[in-house]
């Protein structure tokens, strides 16, 4: 059976986004007959899944693995492409059968941007961050005046 999944931009849906890598991975026993794969040891497989596969998605935002059926299987993020952010999340199928509809086989991965700001190119988030923290610093400093003035 094939397992297809397809990377896309969450905010503007349509080409797909190669170079995001992913693991593959098997949820409960691993299937009969074949070996797990050693994970890397910078790669942290949640409890209860085995490494199956990676791969990096092609030129049209493309995945596909092939995998026997029976099983649940999950997709984890495992690099980004530049410009975006990692997806921590899991993105898994229910148990695939050899009656399961040719949707059940396909897991769309939504890819969220890191917005910079054009004139710095530091990422909106990094400059949130450092809006906040000099506006609390800012706070202390006027409470710290004001006391020594009373």
């Amino acid at each position: 059976m094939t397992h297809y999944a397809y990377k896309f931009d969450a905010a503007v849906p349509g080409p797909g986004i190669p170079g995001a890598s992913y693991a593959l991975l098997v949820e409960g026993s691993f299937p009969i007959g074949f070996t797990p794969p050693v994970p890397p040891a910078s790669m942290t497989v949640p409890p209860g899944d085995e490494l199956w596969a990676i791969a990096t998605t092609d030129g049209a935002g493309n995945l596909t693995f092939s995998v026997p059926t029976g099983h649940a299987w999950c997709l984890a993020e495992e690099s980004v492409p530049a410009g975006f952010l990692r997806d921590a999340g899991l993105h898994c199928t229910s148990v695939l059968t050899t009656s399961s509809p040719a949707a059940a086989t396909i897991v769309a991965l939504p890819e969220v941007a890191v917005i910079q700001l054009a004139a710095t190119g530091v990422p909106l988030v990094e400059l949130a961050a450092l809006g906040g923290g000099l506006l609390a610093s800012g706070a202390v400093v006027l409470a710290v005046r004001r006391r020594r003035r009373a």
